[in-house]
């Protein structure tokens, strides 16, 4: 079958689905019921193709019905006017899914939520990567608050606030503090509610600890 441009191939007693091509681009158009894209060979791939940017040809998606699995063969860039570019949900209960979901508001967010509560976080507003056990920022790597700290272990809700260091077998569990820069302290800093209490400071001459409380050394 031949037809010029704008015939309309129509298919159903209803006329509900159409094909045609308007001199520029090539139309299918269903206008009733489901469209049904079928590849009925067993453990064969369905693929849509596209050009490559060089006037070839490039598999896209493909579908494969060896595996059971869907194939992005290119880059994929997800555009939705919703926050949740994407969720993935078991069939059988829509109480355990996970999603991402990109906020462009006073937040700028990217989180990783797991049902109601969130995993993880990116967030442009501090620069920082958020890891988020019930909602709160527990660990954050960059800078999660305005003294520009680059790792942060916080506790929103109350009790106490701990870093664990534990080995599984037999070495010893350390903490390193290394400065890159010559003639350069080690310290520990204490805060009571956020006013700076004491440190325990090492000097880089590597015969000196100080213990400060207060204004007072030591």
């Amino acid at each position: 079958i031949k037809m010029v441009d704008n015939a309309v191939i129509r298919v159903g007693t209803g006329n509900d689905l159409s094909l045609f091509h308007d001199a520029s681009n090539s139309h299918i158009t269903n206008d009733y019921g489901v469209l049904y894209i079928d590849q009925r060979v067993n453990d064969v791939n369905l693929i849509i193709r596209c050009d490559d940017q060089s006037g070839g040809l490039a598999e896209y998606i493909a579908l494969d019905g060896g595996s059971g699995i869907v194939n992005m063969k290119q880059k994929t860039r997800v555009l939705t006017a919703s926050p949740t570019i994407l969720e993935l949900e078991t069939t059988n209960s829509s109480s355990y899914k996970f999603y991402i979901e990109n906020r462009y508001d006073a937040s700028n967010t990217v989180n990783f939520v797991w049902n109601t509560t969130t995993l993880m976080r990116f967030t442009s507003n501090y620069n920082c990567l958020a890891l988020m056990p019930g909602n709160d920022p527990g660990v954050a790597i960059g800078t999660y608050d305005d003294e520009g700290h680059k790792l942060n272990i916080y506790r929103g809700s109350s009790g106490n606030c701990s870093l664990k260091l534990k080995t599984s077998g037999g070495g010893d569990p350390e903490i390193h503090l290394d400065s890159g820069a010559a003639n350069r302290n080690a310290m520990i800093k204490f805060f009571d509610q956020g006013t700076h209490s004491g440190r325990i400071d090492y000097h880089h001459d590597g015969n000196k600890m100080q213990f400060q409380a207060g204004s007072s050394t030591g």
